[in-house]
């Protein structure tokens, strides 16, 4: 058999985490209208199942919060060992609308001068350990001093149970 990477030599496998519980809850694929980010995709709200409605980037990657952060301070509480584990949503430009959000979208800027999005003044994150559309391994995750919990259209967090991970199927 000839491959792109030579001859007689076959891909890879790829291997898949082991099944996921079948008490977490599923996602649809379908999302409200998006708001544009100029340099980081979109921000769009999917149905999260049992975790109400989340938020997630343009590549359906889950979106966090830190309870660390303090709502409209216009700072990150997270940096260092944290910011490899939490990557902050950046952006250049938003749109400040997210159509059926409760709050607005904003931009702050980060003590090494990259820019953040924000959600209701709170700090986005994606988590490092998610590793596919619809992953929400980082909900409920007490790291780095604090809580992490999935973002809602609501902007209290998710409201499943801190340790509830997995996915969420979109």
């Amino acid at each position: 058999m000839l491959t792109a990477c030579g001859i007689g030599k076959s891909a890879p496998e790829t291997t898949r985490p082991a099944a996921i519980p079948s008490t977490l809850p599923t996602v649809s694929a379908t999302a409200t209208a998006p708001s544009r980010l100029a340099a980081g995709g979109v921000v769009q709200i999917r149905d999260g199942g049992a975790l109400g409605k989340v938020l997630v980037d343009g590549a359906g990657m889950t979106l966090y919060t830190f309870a660390l952060d303090t709502p409209g301070n216009g700072k990150s509480a997270c940096s260092g060992a944290c910011i490899a584990a939490w990557p902050a949503v950046p952006a250049t430009t938003i749109a400040e609308k997210l159509d059926g959000a409760a709050a607005s979208l904003a931009l702050i800027t980060r003590d090494d001068g990259a820019k953040q999005v924000t959600y209701g003044g709170r700090p986005l994150y994606r988590f490092a350990g998610d590793r596919a559309p619809g992953d929400v391994k980082g909900n409920g995750v007490n790291g780095f001093g604090g809580l992490w919990t999935v973002s809602t259209p609501s902007g209290s967090g998710a409201t499943s149970t801190p340790g509830a991970v997995g996915e969420i199927g979109y």
